[in-house]
């Protein structure tokens, strides 16, 4: 019988620990693969020691004791889904979430040539979602994506994605209404954007309430100046994931109007967000 010991730390001790047997079978040569304690990565360096004992009728033999390290050098997989949306005043970018266990965030890269001069813009974020205002209108701005690991592998890029934001009237930049636009993405899991219009410097109150009224997250409450106003929702920590958006109401001091055939859908519960303007 061979058995392989590893040193690991139990309690803060460092002991040898039983990782794998295995019987002999008279061959002059045993393979076995077994697991370091961690791999090791630049800023870190992890030696595992391992020994062999062969346990025979004449007694136990101990081997002599041997080091060796691990590495992850291996590249996520290229980010899927990206697509890029040019709304009112931004640009808009989703992606498909990573289902990768070692997963650490994405870099987003942007390019344009504005004012005359070639600019590239990194941003690192963990969300699927980026909305990008700082932009110029009839600036043409491409988009690339890329996934880090937690060994600190970087996946290949995307094919860029490019959007324009067209030129417009800077009067035009406030809203002569208050909106309510359709959410994007929809459907989302788990973080999706609300935009809405607002003509005047108001207090908004962004809410959401489940069917019993009961208040599932406040994503707004503060005064907001007039403009073209947007909030992102993550919802991984509200009741699980979430699928798609149906309805949303708007209420005022003056107003108050619904547009049917938008709700939040979620497997068994149905959210409503209420913005309110005093």
């Amino acid at each position: 019988m061979y058995t392989v010991f590893r040193r690991d730390i139990v309690d803060t001790t460092a002991q040898w620990v039983v990782v794998l047997s295995g019987g002999a079978t008279g061959d002059t040569q045993y393979t076995y693969e077994i697991p370091t304690l961690m791999d090791s990565t630049a800023d870190h360096e992890c030696i595992t020691s391992f020994k062999v004992v062969a346990s025979m009728n004449e007694g136990s033999f101990h081997s002599q004791v041997e080091t060796g390290y691990s590495i992850d050098n291996i590249a996520p997989e290229v980010p899927t889904g990206m697509e890029v949306l040019a709304m009112d005043n931004s640009i808009f970018l989703s992606w498909d979430i990573s289902e990768a266990e070692d997963f650490q965030y994405f870099q987003l890269e942007r390019s344009s040539i504005a004012a005359g001069s070639d600019t590239v813009v990194i941003v690192e974020l963990i969300e699927n979602i980026y909305e990008d205002f700082n932009i110029h209108p009839g600036s043409e701005y491409s988009y690339k994506l890329a996934a880090y690991d937690y060994a600190g592998n970087r996946s290949e890029f995307t094919e860029s994605v490019s959007a324009i934001l067209l030129s417009i009237d800077p009067l035009s930049l406030i809203p002569e209404v208050v909106a309510l636009h359709q959410n994007y993405p929809n459907p989302f899991n788990p973080t999706t954007s609300i935009s809405y219009n607002l003509p005047a410097n108001e207090f908004v109150s962004i809410n959401v309430f489940d069917l019993m009224v009961r208040e599932v997250k406040t994503l707004v409450n503060k005064n907001q100046v007039a403009g073209f106003r947007s909030v992102q929702w993550n919802a991984t920590n509200n009741l699980g994931n979430l699928y798609q958006l149906e309805c949303i109401s708007i209420q005022s001091k003056q107003e108050s109007l619904d547009r049917q055939g938008r709700w939040y859908c979620l497997s068994s519960f149905y959210f409503k967000i209420i913005i309110t303007f005093n």
